[in-house]
């Protein structure tokens, strides 16, 4: 008589693929996220409210940058580029050192116009601008 013999197949540990240092890969990644989130410093615009009143809109300035649909700027009734408006926005500075620039933007223009002209304002020394959307 004969016996048989059966032959178990034992799958080899290579073909198993090892998670323990990709998690440990991520949990570290996690952790500095998490360390991180709090130092970035973040833009914020603050939006006004839907009913707004009239003694609550911002008082009208001298200091006017109209932005249109077709991203030119406007200061004063004149199209001015974007390498003038930090010389003109310097010398206004000088001569109305408590206004508040305000910047009435078209809601087709491009936002990349929006973020060089507040940039420029705060080059030139203004702490706030008004942003007025139509």
């Amino acid at each position: 008589m004969r016996k048989k013999v059966y032959i178990e197949e034992v799958e080899s540990d290579e073909s198993l693929v090892q998670l323990t240092p990709l998690l440990d890969v991520v949990f570290v990644l996690l952790i500095t996220f998490m360390l991180m989130a709090p130092l970035i410093n973040v833009d914020h615009v603050e939006l006004a409210t839907a009913g707004v009143s009239n003694k609550n809109q911002p008082a009208q300035s001298v200091l006017t940058l109209t932005l249109r649909a077709d991203n030119s700027i406007w200061f004063q009734g004149k199209n001015v580029s974007l390498n003038q408006i930090g010389s003109i926005m310097r010398a206004e500075r000088l001569r109305f050192p408590d206004q508040c620039p305000q910047l009435i933007a078209d809601k087709n223009c491009h936002f990349g116009v929006y973020q060089d002209i507040k940039n420029l304002m705060e080059d030139c020394g203004f702490q706030q601008m008004d942003i007025i959307l139509k």
